[in-house]
């Protein structure tokens, strides 16, 4: 017999022997994520910005 629990725990009846089989969930702290990707953005801005440069004296070269 297999039935779903409110938990969302699938319970298997085999042989009168019950089996739990459960879901492991991984979780992300986004609020601290959002400093770090600021600061790699400003980062590659900067590259962006001395690239945009090197081409300017390249053009008039």
């Amino acid at each position: 017999m297999t039935r779903d629990t409110p938990g969302g725990l699938m319970v298997e009846q085999q042989l009168g022997v019950q089996i739990t089989k459960t879901m492991e969930y991984k979780t992300m702290n986004y609020t601290k994520l959002v400093p770090v990707l600021i600061k790699v953005v400003q980062e590659q801005q900067e590259v962006i910005k001395q690239l945009q440069k090197e081409a300017e004296k390249l053009k008039k070269k």
